[in-house]
């Protein structure tokens, strides 16, 4: 996804674009859901969120090209555009929609190795695959900030993460949390 998010992002020479711009999130999520539905397996899932991810990108793009009103688009834009919605696809089959991965992710890698597409699409596959922790909730917000402050931690310095999860859980959970529940949540440990 952090790949797809990196390609997007520098196809559109826009930073804030993400898999989700053309729609091949939402096409590819509804076809995982789809073929889950008709009980395919795994690969059948897999080939239908590509397809639907593939005709919602289609879609999108036959209606710019109508607005354009016959605006030639390069043959290498649109292999882009296609193996990126594969790449989209793919991941929303098996892990959801976690779009913003594709967002944040290559922020994060250019921020490490600079703009140059031949070091930022390697960091952020390396990163974007590295990154297994994620997942949808409201920790979101937390587990960002834990990066930005792992990975780059002279430029996020002003980042409190003990505090920042003790906010946290008493924003969201109305917790307090100890020291010591703190140390162990950062540590990956049980609070058991």
């Amino acid at each position: 996804m952090s790949v797809a998010g990196a390609t997007y992002q520098g196809l559109f020479r826009n930073p804030m674009v993400s898999p989700d711009i053309l729609g091949a999130s939402a096409g590819a999520g509804f076809g995982a859901a789809f073929g889950i539905l008709m009980s395919f397996n795994p690969f059948g899932i897999q080939i239908s969120a590509f397809l639907f991810g593939l005709a919602a990108v289609t879609l999108t793009y036959l209606i710019s090209v109508i607005i354009a009103r016959g605006t030639n688009v390069s043959k290498l834009r649109i292999i882009i555009i296609l193996s990126s919605t594969l790449i989209t696809a793919s991941v929303v089959s098996i892990g959801g929609m976690i779009g913003w991965i594709g967002l944040i992710i290559p922020h994060i890698a250019r921020i490490i190795v600079g703009p140059n597409f031949k070091r930022l699409l390697p960091a952020s596959i390396f990163i974007g695959g590295t990154f297994l922790w994620d997942r949808y909730g409201a920790e979101e917000a937390l587990q960002i900030q834990l990066a930005a402050k792992t990975l780059h931690p002279y430029k996020f310095q002003n980042i409190d993460i003990k505090q920042e999860a003790k906010n946290f859980y008493k924003t969201f959970f109305n917790y307090n949390l100890t020291d010591d529940e703190v140390n162990r949540i950062l540590d990956g440990k049980s609070l058991d």
